[in-house]
């Protein structure tokens, strides 16, 4: 992750905790101008659903990688607290990247950045609360879709 991620500091250090929620806020400012140059490329439903807590905690339920006829793609299904799902479908996958092995699913994500990856392209990258695991790639478009389950 280049921008949202957290620096280990002593709790009990104010200065300390402090300066590191200063240095996470600049990398914020920065992060949002960076978004702000893909967020025209993307659904507005999903921007909408991106900017109220960026997916923070949301559990990864499934992820479905195969080929079509334009390359690889990628269907990611999140769940949240509240029972929304959200079924992310990304196309023409490049650069994919994961160390998660078919059986943990079951992941919590801690965060996700969207960034510009060229003129057309995006790259995505997630950070979970297990450490272990990681996903990253590029994209040219996605397709959005949330369902509120009772």
């Amino acid at each position: 992750m280049k921008y949202l991620f957290e620096e280990p500091f002593d709790y009990q250090d104010k200065n300390a905790r402090e300066q590191t929620e200063r240095a996470f806020l600049a990398r914020y400012d920065a992060y949002m101008e960076e978004f702000a140059a893909i967020e025209p490329l993307l659904p507005k439903r999903f921007v909408k659903e991106y900017k109220k807590d960026y997916f923070h905690d949301y559990n990864v339920k499934e992820l479905v990688i195969f080929p079509d006829k334009k390359g690889l793609c990628l269907n990611l299904t999140l769940t949240n607290y509240e029972l929304d799902e959200l079924l992310i479908c990304y196309r023409n996958v490049r650069s994919l990247k994961t160390d998660i092995d078919g059986d943990s699913w079951s992941l919590k994500v801690f965060g996700m950045e969207l960034l510009p990856a060229g003129e057309k392209a995006m790259s995505q990258e997630f950070s979970f609360l297990r450490e272990d695991a990681s996903l990253s790639f590029t994209f040219p478009a996605l397709r959005f879709q949330k369902t509120k389950h009772s």
